[in-house]
């Protein structure tokens, strides 16, 4: 395996999985790529949490073992796990990272599949997703990304056959999205609940400042997140916001008056 190492240092694969023994502990394999392009293993480690600490500590044994090979290094396959791609970062920074196609296919799957989507749809929207993953130029990309917007979807086919009602997003699945989000995201179990409270008390604010103002106590990615994927229809989503239209869900309506922040 070292010689196989040596000769062949340029690209290097990182995986985990949870069920190789009994007490589900993370079990890391790096893998290296021989002349076949075929993965030989190079390293196996257990370990007992999956943080960037912890997977930084078993890479820096991993260079000590390996000096040379090591050094020439040039890229790293991963998932999309935020872990493994911050303790690279940290312990080999001049490598390149890149996600492994197979994953990146395999969190589409899964995502398609907790989104509820009719099977015709969900296998168009995968092959979409598909042909992005191996598209050959930026415009290709932005062609197909162009062509998946205008394929059919509930809120595009309410706009279009009933372009006078509002809409609205369930708090129910805004916060099973949340939930979903930052299960992938590998945020540590404290730090997750934390956030998720924060998101829960988002849902619910009654103002504009008060939205703001627990928008900032979240972490630096999860408000990304926040900005990237909900700022901008948090009128279809934070309930005092949805409330002020006077919707009555079997019950006497009860209307406020705006908030003005």
């Amino acid at each position: 395996m070292r010689r196989t190492f040596r000769e062949f240092p340029d690209l290097l694969l990182l995986d985990a999985t949870y069920k190789m023994i009994d007490n589900r502990a993370p079990v890391f394999t790096i893998l290296g790529v021989d002349s076949m392009g075929l993965g030989v293993p190079l390293a196996v480690f257990i370990v007992t949490e999956e943080t960037a600490a912890m997977i930084g500590s078993m890479l820096e044994i991993f260079k000590q073992k390996n000096v040379d090979a090591a050094s020439q290094t040039k890229v790293w396959l991963t998932d999309k796990a935020r872990a493994e791609k911050a303790a690279i970062k940290e312990v080999i920074p001049d490598c390149d990272q890149f996600l492994c196609s197979f994953h990146v296919l395999q969190s589409f799957r899964r995502e398609l599949n907790l989104a509820n989507v009719e099977k015709g749809e969900r296998e168009r929207i995968l092959r979409v997703l598909q042909q992005l993953v191996f598209a050959n130029s930026e415009t290709e990309y932005r062609r197909l990304r162009v062509a998946d917007r205008q394929g059919p979807a509930e809120k595009a086919a309410i706009k279009e056959v009933i372009p006078d009602c509002d809409q609205f997003l369930c708090s129910f699945h805004v916060l099973q999205s949340f939930r979903r989000e930052l299960n992938l995201a590998s945020v540590e179990k404290g730090e997750r609940e934390r956030i998720l409270r924060v998101l829960q008390q988002l849902v619910f604010a009654n103002s504009e400042t008060e939205y703001r103002r627990l928008s900032e106590d979240v972490t630096t990615s999860s408000h990304k997140y926040l900005k990237d994927n909900w700022d901008g229809i948090k009128g279809e989503w934070v309930s005092r916001q949805t409330s002020d239209k006077q919707i009555c869900l079997g019950q006497p309506c009860l209307v406020s008056s705006p908030t003005t922040a």
